[in-house]
């Protein structure tokens, strides 16, 4: 074993955690939740072989923070007080196998297949052949509602024994959309230049902050690359917004490319944009350097 290879197995800090080795399971989908959001056994059984696996850090695949931010019917959530006993029950077995863990927190926007909701998003558009719906216009006061569900969801998982958060912001969903210029077409204080596309995530960021405290480990999944049929987001406008989460404090930052919408997902190289946060790579388990 190389000197290069030894690093992965020493513990490193985000924010005021420290993970016991390089390791970091990234999140994918479980569809294993109750239909209301609540977790069970066949949750939890996900989680517990992860944990013995001594993966260093792990996080969930997307938690909704509210009914309208739901995208799957089988989605996890922290939209509600109920929702905790069963994320505590989790996490306690989580700790006791040796790893931290994570709650990915998220709003599916226009990418949703729950029956009978017309999803809200930065602008209208037409169906895709992923999700077949048209998305409507998100007003201001939903926005600001959008923006409080995180809180309350970043609230309900520190509360729930949750180590951090990631806060997703890639793939399509909804922060997702305000970051590209593909599906946010707002001429508002919401959307028609990089920094006001990037306000929507520094909103959920700040209340974020000012609800978990200074010490609670916030981080962030960003696409580098959205792949849409008509430019949306690319490395260029990503490399400003990362900047801008450095500036705000976030602990670390995680880039992935594609959206579910149109392009699925497309593998990317993982950079570093500055020593202040750590740079996670878009994958099952792989290294946090």
């Amino acid at each position: 074993m190389n000197q290069d290879d030894n690093i992965l197995f020493t513990s490193r800090e985000i924010g005021s955690v420290t993970i016991n080795n390089r390791f970091v399971r990234s999140a994918t989908y479980e569809n294993a939740a109750n239909t209301d959001g609540s977790i069970g056994e066949e949750y939890i059984r996900i989680y517990k072989k992860l944990s013995r696996g001594e993966i260093g850090l792990i996080i969930t695949g997307m938690i909704h923070t509210s009914d309208d931010g739901r995208s799957y019917d089988r989605q996890a959530g922290l939209h509600s007080d109920a929702m905790i006993e069963g994320f505590s029950v989790m996490n306690e077995m989580v700790h006791k196998n040796g790893s931290k863990i994570f709650a990915q927190l998220c709003h599916g926007g226009r990418q949703t297949m729950v029956h009978g909701i017309r999803p809200p998003a930065p602008s209208a558009g037409r169906p895709d052949m992923t999700y077949r719906v048209y998305p409507r216009v998100m007003s201001q006061r939903e926005i600001l509602s959008a923006i409080q569900g995180f809180a309350a969801g970043a609230k309900r998982a520190q509360k729930a024994g949750f180590d951090g958060i990631q806060i997703h912001a890639a793939h399509g969903y909804l922060i997702s959309q305000f970051l590209s210029p593909y599906f946010n077409r707002r001429h508002d204080e919401w959307g028609g230049s990089p920094e006001k596309r990037f306000r929507l995530l520094k909103r959920v960021y700040e209340a974020m902050r000012e609800t978990v405290g200074s010490e609670y480990p916030l981080t962030v999944k960003i696409n580098i690359e959205d792949h849409t049929p008509r430019p949306g987001l690319t490395l260029q406008e990503t490399t400003g917004h990362i900047q801008r989460l450095v500036d705000l404090g976030i602990n670390a930052i995680e880039i992935s490319c594609g959206t579910i919408s149109f392009s699925m997902f497309n593998l990317c190289i993982t950079w570093s944009a500055s020593s202040k946060a750590k740079l996670v790579y878009s994958s099952i388990a792989q290294p946090l350097i």
